[in-house]
């Protein structure tokens, strides 16, 4: 090709250790001294891809930066706010530059809400986190007062298995204030006894409903048949 100057073996071991580092094919050529055509053509002759990234970028202007805190385990969020940088375009750099990120999750001790493990559920249960439990839920979460009974008990709870207040406060989980039962059935059979049920008016409106439908109905009186002059028959 006309004008066009082959690489010497020390120009491409140049451009194949500078865009290693850079990844940024201006850079590269600058480094080797020649065109960042020639280096173009060079890496994609190797099979490299091109990445398409600009020493203009905020990532590259900080990438020293960027290497600090990624070592430092700081989240996208952070680096992003340090360095002005879009967190979508620091994942890449960091993917790019195969620069070692462990992904920061903002669970556990790291969430701003943490409280040891510890919290209250929307029905006055206190939830211990155990992610190791057979009957965590899918968060982790198991409620104190069944841990509290499977400790005194020396096993797991089945799921059948209810433990009562005796009480009646949910918070109290102390071990003296748990009482066990082997389903539901006895628990609500032995803790309603002699209890006569507060009903809310939504509940007796459901209840009265459910007991219309449940009733046979009434066969209609046929009407009498009439005559041919319209008068009824007797």
């Amino acid at each position: 090709m006309k004008g066009y100057k082959h690489l010497t073996a020390e120009q491409k071991a140049t451009i194949l250790a500078a865009y290693e580092r850079t990844k940024i094919a201006r850079l590269t050529a600058i480094e080797a001294g020649v065109s960042a055509d020639q280096v173009r053509r060079f890496l994609k002759s190797r099979g490299i891809p091109l990445t398409g990234a600009q020493e203009q970028s905020s990532c590259w202007r900080h990438r020293d930066l960027i290497r600090r805190l990624a070592a430092e385990g700081a989240s996208l969020s952070e680096m992003s706010r340090q360095t002005g940088a879009n967190r979508r375009h620091i994942q890449s750099f960091l993917r790019r530059h195969a620069i070692p990120y462990t992904p920061f999750e903002q669970k556990g001790s790291n969430n701003p809400a943490w409280r040891g493990g510890r919290m209250i559920d929307p029905d006055g249960y206190v939830l211990i986190l155990r992610p190791g439990h057979p009957h965590a839920t899918r968060h982790g979460y198991v409620r104190e007062h069944r841990l509290v009974m499977e400790a005194k008990l020396g096993r797991y709870l089945t799921r059948q298995e209810v433990v009562h207040h005796i009480d009646g406060d949910r918070g109290n989980n102390h071990p003296d204030n748990l009482a066990v039962f082997a389903s539901n059935d006895e628990h609500l059979a032995q803790t309603l006894a002699g209890r006569v049920p507060n009903w809310s008016e939504q509940g007796k409106q459901r209840i009265q409903a459910g007991s219309r439908q449940s009733r046979p109905r009434q066969e209609t009186a046929s009407p009498p048949a009439s005559t041919p002059d319209g008068q009824a028959s007797p």
